[in-house]
């Protein structure tokens, strides 16, 4: 992150200011992490069953909405849905497909979901992509607040 100590009608150039929320809440907690195929990508992504009871789905109902944050602070509605029957098999829709296109996700990117307890019974998702680069796994964050020009 970078900052500056000038004031606002003194820097040459602002970037978009995106806000940030100060929280006393306990640090996200990592639900999954996957390494994405071809048909997370084209179709929906799928995750693990183990997975299931950090997502409150209604009894008698195979889905549930919810949002996730990415790591730019941007709000992205999903949809989690079960098969009925047998082995629940659950998947992300929603606007999963967009978000892949946004962030220009690629076949053996890891995806990880997180959840935050926000201080009440209802819990905060993020989500964040990760791309080896140079064989290190490397999560891309621009969370620029302000970028000075000289």
């Amino acid at each position: 992150m970078i900052s500056c100590a000038l004031p606002p009608e003194k820097i040459p150039f602002m970037a978009e200011m995106i806000p940030v929320a100060l929280t006393t809440a306990e640090p996200p907690f990592k639900i999954f992490s996957k390494s994405l195929s071809r048909t997370d990508l084209e179709n929906r992504l799928s995750i693990p069953g183990s997975c299931l009871h950090f997502f409150r789905v209604p009894e008698g109902s195979n889905q549930i909405e919810f949002q996730a944050i990415d790591t730019l602070g941007k709000p992205w509605s999903f949809k989690l849905s079960l098969r009925s029957g047998g082995y629940p098999k659950p998947v992300i829709t929603g606007e999963w497909l967009s978000f892949v296109r946004d962030k220009g996700v690629k076949v053996g990117d890891t995806v990880t979901i997180f959840q935050q307890n926000n201080g009440t019974n209802e819990g905060q998702y993020s989500i964040s992509v990760s791309r080896k680069v140079f064989n290190v796994l490397a999560t891309c964050q621009f969370e620029l607040l302000f970028c000075c020009l000289t």
